[in-house]
């Protein structure tokens, strides 16, 4: 199979006509493939804008799945070349929005999401757990990973949302401040060259107060939720 993407956790390669395959790293178990396969079904069945997934695959000892190839190119794609920077958050916002407005209670909790980056991390009595506890429960669908890297334009216009691993339900605010923190401050995609990682830093803190406002949102809406993002964020990048 031709490769022709690959991410932190998983590479994709052209499978057959109009599908490609995600296969996760060996040193992943099948669970975390069936999860995101799992997660995608049901951002398929809520209707939200999104490749179709199709089935479970384990090809050379490499678990993942197949779904629809799309055609087309990031909404970090397009800003990076200069495309109207206006219209292209404002249909990503639109995009948030339409996820958010659903609601489910078929995946994971995003505080038994954040939770999770600390086990075996943190001791069971740290306080970090006590804060996440406290935090407002919610049943809104949150993308987990929502930033303009994760949100696709096809070439006949359309917008969608791509990859599915950290779909959780909760508040709608917390899924806007984990967007937020991760426009200003997360890691930058790898494969970048210099001065795209010198342009997209230049950009990132206008990014994320256009979303917000887009989003009609202010920084203290979200402050109790991005601090504990921010917080969770070192644990969840270590590996145990």
């Amino acid at each position: 199979m031709k490769k022709i993407g690959a991410g932190n956790t998983a590479e994709v390669f052209e499978y057959a006509e109009g599908k490609i395959c995600k296969l996760y790293f060996s040193y992943f178990d099948k669970a975390t493939a069936h999860r995101e396969f799992e997660n995608t079904k049901l951002i398929n069945e809520l209707g939200i804008p999104s490749p179709k997934v199709f089935e479970e695959v384990s090809i050379d000892g490499r678990n993942g799945f197949v779904e629809e190839y799309l055609l087309g190119s990031t909404i970090l794609n397009q800003l990076l070349q200069g495309n109207n920077t206006e219209e292209l958050l404002e249909k990503m916002a639109n995009l948030h929005e339409n996820i958010l407005s659903h609601h489910t209670t078929k995946c994971a909790s995003y505080k038994d999401t954040l939770r999770s980056f600390l086990i075996g991390k943190l001791p069971e009595n740290d306080s970090l757990y006590a804060e996440i506890e406290n935090l407002p429960d919610g049943d809104n669908v949150c993308h987990g990973d929502f930033h303009p890297d994760n949100v696709w334009q096809s070439k006949d216009g359309k917008i969608l949302v791509i990859d599915f691993m950290n779909i959780c339900y909760g508040p709608k605010l917390y899924d806007i401040a984990r967007s937020y923190f991760l426009m200003t401050q997360g890691e930058l995609p790898k494969g970048m060259s210099e001065e795209e990682k010198i342009e997209l830093q230049k950009m990132r803190t206008l990014l994320g107060n256009q979303y917000l406002s887009l989003m009609k949102v202010t920084e203290a809406d979200i402050e109790k939720y991005f601090n504990i993002v921010k917080a969770c964020r070192a644990f969840e990048l270590q590996q145990v």
